[in-house]
């Protein structure tokens, strides 16, 4: 907490819009990506710019995910003292990750079932110690993958753990969950005693395997997620640009990451997102804005279920594909996006968009029993 030299800012709306809107487009531009490598005929160079575009949400993704988290829970320590603690940070962040991670699951295990019954192949794993690792946050998490290289006994096996359903974009899901658990146990944990360092090695094991040795992608993903914790320390000493500079620079921004991002790569793409958030947060603080209220709604409502799109549109395009509709791929590429989102929304509506009820009923009823 010594690091709260000067309060954190409150976001100003129209950063706050501009975030949600970065947020829904990533979101999008993953399920297109996989629609286009599950459904379409593409070939070189077309694959390796979707392919890139994956890595490149990915670290956008990462960036915003450090910067909410890290912002969230500054300006509640500022509010509530100590009276916040990691109990509190643990349960906001248990509320928001599983009320939609476990509706996802349990959709893509009756989407699996529905699979194996119609063509006699599931989409893919749907076995309860799959389930468990899920859960846990534990898949391919590197302490079991070098027990199982080590080990070589049958029970191993239990510890293989593959994606539920076939979601395979959730790998990035265990990286931020115990990137989460660091940054709140390093914050918060009001007791220094014997088990604070071991805790804390455990929570950051698979984080700082990540940024060293990597996984699906190269080395270096953690590294970006602490950005976007920088990107809030550093919101107090923003240079304001004018207007018109600062619209030039977002926009050169944009137009590095949209047009070279596939020669750029995804490290450099995250780097130069991180620049466009600080320009955003410069050039929206403390000015009015005239953003519209519908479209600002629009924004809202489309970034409130992007959190499940990420989870379930996979194994859903993978559905289509099992399907094998006798029409083209575009078709089948756009039936597949569609779906996604129309599937993702209804999942969403009672568990993602409802977290913070969820949450103040959870808080009240431990309030009451404690």
């Amino acid at each position: 907490r010594s690091l709260l030299i000067k309060p954190v800012p409150a976001m100003d709306q129209g950063a706050s819009v501009m975030l949600d809107l970065v947020r829904v487009v990533v979101a999008q531009i993953v399920v297109v990506t996989h629609c286009a490598d599950i459904l379409g005929e593409v070939n070189y160079p077309a694959d390796r710019f979707f392919a890139e575009w994956g890595a490149i949400a990915i670290v956008i993704f990462f960036v915003l995910s450090g910067y909410v988290i890290a912002y969230s829970t500054l300006r509640r320590i500022q509010s509530g003292g100590d009276a916040y603690g990691f109990r509190d940070y643990f349960l906001e962040r248990f509320v928001r990750i599983y009320t939609t991670l476990l509706t996802g699951m349990v959709f893509l295990g009756l989407l699996s079932l529905v699979a194996y019954f119609v063509w006699q192949t599931p989409l893919s794993t749907v076995k309860w110690n799959d389930a468990i690792g899920n859960v846990l946050m534990i898949v391919n998490h590197p302490v079991l993958i070098q027990l199982r290289k080590s080990v070589d006994a049958s029970w191993i096996g239990f510890f293989e753990f593959k994606y539920w359903g076939g979601s395979l974009p959730v790998w990035t899901l265990s990286i931020e969950w115990w990137m989460y658990m660091c940054f709140g146990w390093i914050l918060l944990a009001k007791s220094r005693s014997w088990y604070f360092w071991p805790v804390l090695i455990l929570m950051g094991i698979s984080p700082l395997m990540e940024l060293i040795y990597g996984s699906r992608l190269q080395p270096g993903l953690p590294f970006f997620w602490c950005l976007g914790i920088a990107a809030v320390l550093m919101s107090n000493n923003l240079w304001k640009l004018p207007v018109i500079w600062s619209r030039l620079l977002m926009t050169i921004c944009v137009f590095i990451i949209l047009l070279a991002g596939s020669y750029i790569g995804w490290r450099v793409a995250g780097l130069v997102f991180f620049v466009f958030l600080m320009l955003t947060l410069s050039f929206y603080r403390n000015r009015e804005t005239n953003i519209s209220p519908r479209f600002s709604k629009i924004v809202k409502f489309m970034s409130g279920y992007s959190f499940m799109i990420y989870i379930v549109h996979f194994p859903v395009v993978q559905f289509v594909g099992y399907m094998n509709l006798p029409m083209s791929p575009v078709f089948c590429m756009t039936l597949a996006f569609v779906l996604s989102n129309v599937v993702s929304l209804g999942l969403a509506l009672p568990t993602e968009m409802r977290y913070k009820q969820i949450r103040s009923y959870i808080f009240n009823r431990l309030r009451m029993n404690s």
